[in-house]
């Protein structure tokens, strides 16, 4: 996760100054303790959207432990089947994150949660 938000606040210095102003803010002198992220929400948003751009873990599989259906009963699953969740995708999907998602657009969803 380091890299990739290295990566992405290097290429949005705009944010680098936000995240700098308030560490400083919080922080001060102080060292950082667990209970310090809390007080930053800007920072703790800017690295949300790192994990949602760069997911750890970009494709998984699941499988049911019973048949059942998803999609509102159109599609049937036993426990045989695989699916396989693409996470790099979905969480880039138009559909759920608006037009406006994805690496060049960065601080969007910053602005969701009031943050910019």
């Amino acid at each position: 996760m380091l890299t990739f938000l290295t990566y992405e606040v290097l290429k949005h210095p705009d944010v680098l100054c936000k995240l700098r102003a308030e560490i400083d803010e919080v922080l001060g002198d102080q060292p950082i303790t667990p209970n310090s992220i809390s007080e930053m929400p800007y920072t703790v948003a800017v690295m949300r959207e790192v994990l949602r751009i760069h997911p750890p873990v970009a494709i998984r599989t699941v499988h049911c432990l019973e048949p059942t259906t998803i999609g509102n009963g159109k599609y049937a699953i036993t426990p045989d089947d695989h699916i396989v969740i693409n996470a790099a995708f979905t969480n880039r999907d138009p559909a759920v994150w608006g037009d406006d998602v994805g690496p060049s657009h960065f601080p969007r969803p910053l602005q969701l949660i009031g943050l910019t």
